[in-house]
């Protein structure tokens, strides 16, 4: 009708999706072990939701696509390794940053000192002789009272009036917790002692004279 103004309105329903928060995670930084059992990525990451799913990816580049999830890694071997991972909901949201996940498995160096040695009373000794410094080794020698120095693969004595034992630990310098210890004894001999039944001898041209070490 003439002055009536007609209105159709409709209501559209509005579903926010919210993107989770990247997950947690904890690294495996660890000394390499022989006997031990392979270890799993996904147990290295926490779920802000157990609903929620994980996503992994192989850099933190974001145009990289997901890759098939990673299940084990090796504690046996040293090397390192990372992955990137996120989060995503039931609904499909995925949280908007990466988070990496690192596995650090050390080498344990092998500690070596050759074989044991023996001196003269009040000489000194050349402990592991001849065997050269790793860059990636810290060494320590004790007990460095009885030494010229202590932070070389090998290193001389002072002079020794004793039997003593030296002991070498050798640790990763990038993991110092990743070490191993040897043990060399050094054996010192007394220098023989000599005295004369008597301390002058007089004796005729041509003539001998008998000496006793006493």
């Amino acid at each position: 009708k003439d002055g009536v103004t007609c209105k159709k309105s409709t209501t559209a329903q509005v579903v926010a999706k919210v993107s989770p928060t990247a997950p947690r995670v904890s690294s495996y930084d660890e000394c390499a072990d022989p006997s031990a059992a392979d270890g799993k990525w996904a147990d290295l990451v926490t779920k802000s939701d157990p609903s929620n799913t994980l996503r992994w990816y192989s850099s933190n580049d974001m145009l990289e696509s997901p890759i098939v999830a990673p299940v084990n890694y090796d504690k046996r071997t040293p090397g390192k390794q990372s992955y990137w991972v996120t989060q995503v909901t039931p609904a499909g949201c995925e949280s908007a940053s990466r988070t990496e996940v690192k596995v650090n498995v050390y080498e344990v160096p092998v500690a070596e000192v050759g074989a044991d040695l023996t001196v003269c009373y009040g000489e000194s000794a050349v402990l592991a002789e001849g065997l050269s410094d790793d860059a990636n080794i810290n060494y320590t020698w004790s007990p460095a009272t009885k030494l010229q120095t202590n932070n070389t693969q090998s290193v001389t004595t002072k002079q020794l009036y004793s039997d003593s034992d030296f002991t070498l630990k050798v640790s990763n310098k990038e993991n110092p917790n990743c070490y191993s210890e040897d043990k060399v004894k050094v054996t010192v001999l007394k220098k023989p002692e000599i005295s004369f039944n008597q301390s002058k001898f007089t004796i005729c041209e041509d003539g001998s004279v008998q000496i006793i070490n006493t």
